[in-house]
């Protein structure tokens, strides 16, 4: 016999629904995400850490770089301020030079250098004509006031000497002295030199090259402050003390020489006296000079200088 079969609706019945095996299944959505959101945490932290330190290099890189535009632009601005204030003494002294006024004053700002009058001397002399019992007879202490700053590599230095300016760092003067080799009003050749004897008085001494205290103190101090310390400076008085001349007439023509090997910078009185001033050097090494002329016009303009309160 035939063992009966289950009906179609018992066999429905014994099959779970879809809605049931659903919820016999374990759900992996719940326990999944909280391991996703932790490994993302901790990826997140050196990226962070990363993108921190790129902004701080970049803000110090920027701060460093600031800062050394600024401290270059404060250097070049002070040795600039220097260069024009030495030029103008030198206008300045000119007037007293050239004009004969009695006195003057100049007022140097200090920066961060130091103001010193250099011993330095330049000769002149003639074959043709005696020079004795004059100032040319023997070497004039013209003397330099200097202004210099330590720079690297080189100290760079701003001196008036003998009616001229001159930058130590610089090819050409700053301020042209008054010694020319050049053609007269009458056709013939003129020798002129004419220059500025620096001397001091009890408030400025005169040194024979650089060393460290040997700088004139400043007459105003400043309490300090971002850019050039332009009152911080040093007042010097100019004095007219003597002059003297010697002129010349040749029945033909006359040599005048010039020998600039003491100064403070033969360099740039050699290229004056070779390029703006006329005058023929006497070799291809040398620190002499020479004039052919129908005339000579030597003149010597004694100054004294001196600091307020002396």
């Amino acid at each position: 016999m035939h063992a009966q079969r289950p009906s179609t609706r018992e066999i429905h019945a014994q099959r779970p629904s879809t809605r049931e095996i659903h919820a016999q299944r374990p759900s992996t959505r719940c326990s999944s995400q909280p391991a996703t959101q932790t490994r993302r945490g901790v990826s997140d932290v050196p990226a962070f850490i990363l993108m921190f330190s790129i902004i701080v290099l970049a803000t110090t890189t920027v701060a460093v770089a600031g800062v050394n535009q600024l401290t270059a632009l404060n250097d070049r601005e002070t040795i600039n301020t220097a260069e024009r204030s030495m030029e103008a003494t030198a206008a300045t002294l000119d007037k007293i030079h050239q004009q004969s006024d009695p006195a003057r004053s100049v007022r140097l700002p200090l920066g961060t250098g130091s103001i010193w009058l250099n011993q330095t001397t330049l000769s002149v002399d003639s074959p043709d004509i005696s020079l004795t019992g004059t100032p040319f007879e023997n070497p004039i202490d013209v003397n330099s006031l200097e202004h210099r700053f330590d720079r690297n590599p080189e100290p760079i230095t701003f001196a008036y000497e003998a009616g001229g300016a001159f930058r130590s760092d610089a090819g050409i003067e700053r301020y042209e002295p008054a010694m020319r080799c050049t053609t007269g009003a009458g056709g013939d050749t003129v020798a002129v030199v004419s220059v500025v004897k620096l001397t001091s008085g009890d408030s400025i001494d005169v040194a024979s090259g650089y060393r460290d205290g040997i700088s004139i103190d400043p007459t105003d101090i400043s309490s300090g402050g971002a850019g050039p310390d332009l009152s911080r400076s040093l007042q010097i008085d100019a004095q007219l003390l003597d002059t003297d001349r010697v002129v010349r007439e040749f029945s033909t023509t006359g040599e005048i020489t010039v020998d600039v090997a003491e100064t403070a910078y033969p360099d740039q009185w050699i290229r004056y006296l070779r390029v703006a001033a006329g005058w023929d050097r006497q070799g291809p090494n040398s620190s002499e000079f020479s004039c052919e002329a129908g005339r000579a016009l030597l003149r010597v303009v004694t100054v004294e200088l001196s600091t307020p309160g002396f």
